[in-house]
């Protein structure tokens, strides 16, 4: 493989990561860039913090996020935990 071709890949993996998609995020329409769960939680502000997710009704667990390709339309709940009483 030469030089324009790596470049070529590149640009259409990058491309493809900047292509914006709709989501439902706890019940409201979200245009986002991720591609997986494990993105999204990132992209949202949840990276690192310890949520419960679901995608369209079934739980995902915290090690499939990252392999959990996401599509237009899919409906996503990410449920962080409350302090106090």
């Amino acid at each position: 493989m030469h030089q324009g071709q790596r470049m070529a890949g590149h640009d259409r993996i990058a491309a493809e990561m900047a292509e914006i998609q709709r989501l439902v995020i706890n019940g409201e329409a979200r245009e986002v860039r991720s591609r997986t769960l494990a993105q999204l939680l990132d992209e949202l502000g949840y990276g690192g913090l310890k949520v419960a997710t679901a995608l369209n009704g079934e739980f995902v667990a915290e090690k499939a996020r990252a392999a959990q390709v996401l599509v237009p339309g899919d409906q996503i709940e990410v449920v962080a935990p409350r302090q106090g009483g």
